[in-house]
């Protein structure tokens, strides 16, 4: 529960370099959040102090919920859901976080102390560089069902029809899979089954480190804390009755911008779908007349509607 001087160091000079970037780039406001590690370290307070005064940025550390609700607004903007409802689940570093929600809103945030760098360091060595038993993958699944069966109590009061992961431990899986599979990179609509993960999660723990970074699709340095992110993953969509993941390449990073946004721009997010706040968007960058191509889309949509009740087509509204 220490975050080490070093790696405190080394950070604050990571995010002095981005604050400089920002400030070349004329940019106003910089937002910074600390999560999961920052957030269980008792030197905590000496790490913000550090940031503050090397860096020159203000940082908040947010809460496990908080955390949550910012991954379902950067997952749900670029994803079009409708009013189906939908779960988020994301696998970081120390916490993985699940949401139950739609298009608009989110109906269930929740937080775990399961993460992939946590896990292996509580059941791996430094060092170690073999495989991984059988007996020992289940102990840590054993440990993943154990320390997430509230979430999964809670989860039978808010039904889903459709799984979605991010996170950089899911969306590698995700390239492993798709490569052993498809014999090709993943692209934006790919799905991950839970019998493609068991087959690549059986494989992966049965290869020494060395030869585990040599996988078709995994990034080497992932490596090593890739079994005990798949243990998760494996686990939970097990658990959850998740036949199916799709897989998103947004998460919390686009949550904040989103949020900033949707604080100073409300109109942006109030009851459009992703499409219409995409168009939008757009439009307002190309500096387009906005009140003159609203009256048009009206014009259009009455058309539309006009055209389908004598008969001219059948699509829906």
């Amino acid at each position: 529960h220490y975050l080490q001087s070093g790696a405190m160091r080394r950070a604050a000079l990571v995010c002095r370099k981005f604050v400089e970037m920002a400030n070349a780039y004329g940019a106003e406001d910089t937002l910074a959040i600390a999560t999961s590690a920052t957030r269980e370290a008792r030197n905590q307070k000496e790490f913000l102090r550090l940031l503050r005064d090397e860096a020159g940025l203000q940082v908040h550390t947010i809460s496990g919920r908080e955390e949550a609700r910012l991954i379902y607004l950067g997952v749900s903007s670029g994803i079009h859901l409708g009013s189906r409802p939908a779960l988020f689940m994301d696998i970081g570093g120390g916490s993985t976080e699940v949401i139950v929600g739609d298009q608009h809103a989110y109906r269930h945030l929740d937080s775990m102390k399961l993460g992939a760098i946590r896990l292996t360091s509580m059941f791996f060595m430094p060092d170690e560089s073999g495989p991984v038993a059988d007996d020992r993958y289940a102990l840590v699944q054993r440990y993943v069902r154990s320390a997430s069966i509230r979430t999964a109590q809670r989860l039978e009061d808010h039904p889903f029809e459709i799984a979605v992961g991010g996170s950089g431990t899911i969306e590698n899986l995700a390239d492993i899979v798709v490569r052993r599979f498809h014999g090709r990179g993943r692209t934006r609509d790919d799905v991950m089954t839970y019998a493609e993960l068991h087959e690549v999660m059986t494989e992966l723990r049965r290869l020494p480190l060395a030869e585990r970074r040599r996988v078709p699709g995994i990034n080497a340095a992932r490596a090593d804390i890739i079994v005990a992110g798949g243990a998760i993953l494996e686990t939970l969509m097990n658990d959850f009755g998740i036949e199916s993941l799709r897989i998103s390449d947004r998460g919390l990073r686009e949550g904040l911008i989103v949020d900033y946004l949707a604080r100073r721009n409300p109109e942006l997010f109030s009851e459009m779908t992703v499409r219409e706040r995409s168009v939008l968007r757009l439009g307002r960058a190309c500096g387009f007349e906005e009140g003159h191509a609203r009256i048009v889309a009206g014009l259009a949509t009455q058309l539309f509607d006009a055209a389908r009740d004598i008969g001219l087509h059948t699509f829906g509204d």
